[in-house]
């Protein structure tokens, strides 16, 4: 084989292989974001539903003590609504 094609061939081998290096560290680069991205994620919809079950005492004793939920806050808000039919049915 010619020795200038030889030479060449091996320039070749050099640099698939440092691509293929190259290649392997951006696929390990891209595996460990999205990694940490679902681990991300998750921490933050488990401290979201540990707080909302921390909290959920807390806020039905509020609700009982102001009476926030109960039937007469739905009917209060239904006559504030007819209220204010009645005012656009006068103009």
């Amino acid at each position: 084989m010619d020795p200038k094609i030889e030479e060449r061939l091996v320039a070749l081998e050099v640099k698939i292989e440092d691509n293929n290096t190259v290649l392997h560290k951006i696929y390990r680069s891209q595996r460990s974001a999205t990694i940490f991205r679902v681990t991300y994620w998750t921490i933050i919809l488990l401290i979201s539903v540990g707080a909302f079950y921390f909290v959920q005492p807390f806020m039905d004793q509020i609700k009982d003590t102001y009476g926030i939920g109960s039937n007469t806050d739905t009917s209060a808000i239904k006559d504030l609504i007819n209220q204010y039919k009645g005012i656009q049915s006068d103009r």
